[in-house]
């Protein structure tokens, strides 16, 4: 299976502060979507007793594009971009996939 792994994206959306400023922020409704995770780094916080684990995420061309103010939620971890995901075309510029690094929020 290419994509063996069910993700929630949470995509950013345009919103407004309390002083009327606008911001964006991770919706707060999830979309489901496969994804291929894969961990490349974890490191213990000190200060703070939990492991902040870094991934790659790769997603198929249905998913929607994600900025660096989405979410996506994987076995109950929340991960931020870090950057925009990168999309990934063919010779033809038909879409195919787009590739994301991920940290623990």
């Amino acid at each position: 299976m290419l994509f063996p792994h069910r993700v929630m994206l949470h995509p950013s959306i345009h919103d407004s502060d309390l002083d009327g400023n606008s911001v964006r922020r991770p919706a707060d409704v999830g979309i489901p979507s496969p994804a291929f995770i894969q961990p490349v780094a974890a490191h213990e916080n000190l200060v703070e007793p939990h492991i902040t684990l870094d991934a790659v995420c790769f997603l198929p061309a249905t998913a929607p594009l994600l900025d660096a103010f989405s979410v996506i939620v994987w076995e109950g971890r929340r991960f931020e971009l870090v950057g925009e995901a990168l999309a990934f075309k063919d010779p033809h510029h038909t879409l195919t996939h787009s590739y994301a690094r991920l940290r623990t929020m």
